[in-house]
């Protein structure tokens, strides 16, 4: 993971380059120094696609702007699109290309909130690191819905009389139940 989060601090650091022609010479190096040490393609996508996220995020934040910003964005888009292209088609690639995954939530957007919150709170994306608002945008992203109000929904969820963490619990017995199944 550390490689992984060096490797996306140097493709941020890209953008203060002063033309593109220098970009993608530093680009081009990194990616190779990257590749000579991980040589799992399984992990190289994974990086690259985290990498592209991240660096979305941080654009999207405005964190990060500038045109160089976009061309890092498509330089690393390219090449994801060339691993997916170099790695087997049977082989397991454990992520569908992004923007290109079809699944949408079909739960409340209170049981989101939930689960968003739970995440968030137990530190499980990035460490701890992570903002809710980051987290939140890739939920959107992932789902295909709008969370406006987030801070609004968990408020509610917290006043809420009886059991706050309903789905939280729900998938809590779920989990047991189906555990409890295979048990017997």
């Amino acid at each position: 993971m550390k490689n992984a989060q060096t490797f996306c601090n140097k493709m941020i650091g890209l953008t203060s380059l002063p033309n593109q022609e220098r970009i993608t010479a530093v680009f081009n190096r990194l990616i190779c120094d990257y590749y000579s040490h991980e040589r799992n393609a399984i992990q190289q996508l994974r990086t690259i696609r985290q990498t592209r996220i991240r660096f979305s995020l941080a654009v999207g934040n405005y964190e990060i702007t500038s045109r160089q910003a976009d061309y890092v964005l498509k330089l690393l888009k390219a090449e994801e699109e060339l691993l997916l292209m170099v790695i087997p088609k049977g082989m397991d690639r454990n992520v569908a290309p992004a923007g290109n995954v079809a699944a949408h939530w079909t739960g409340t957007v209170s049981e989101l909130t939930e689960l968003i919150y739970g995440l968030y709170l137990a530190g499980c994306i990035d460490g701890g690191q992570c903002d809710i608002k980051e987290i939140v945008r890739i939920f959107e992203q992932m789902f295909h819905i709008k969370l406006p109000h987030i801070y609004n929904r968990f408020i509610a969820i917290r006043n809420r009389k009886n059991e706050r963490a309903v789905f939280l619990k729900k998938l809590y017995d779920a989990l047991i139940r189906k555990m409890d199944e295979l048990d017997r």
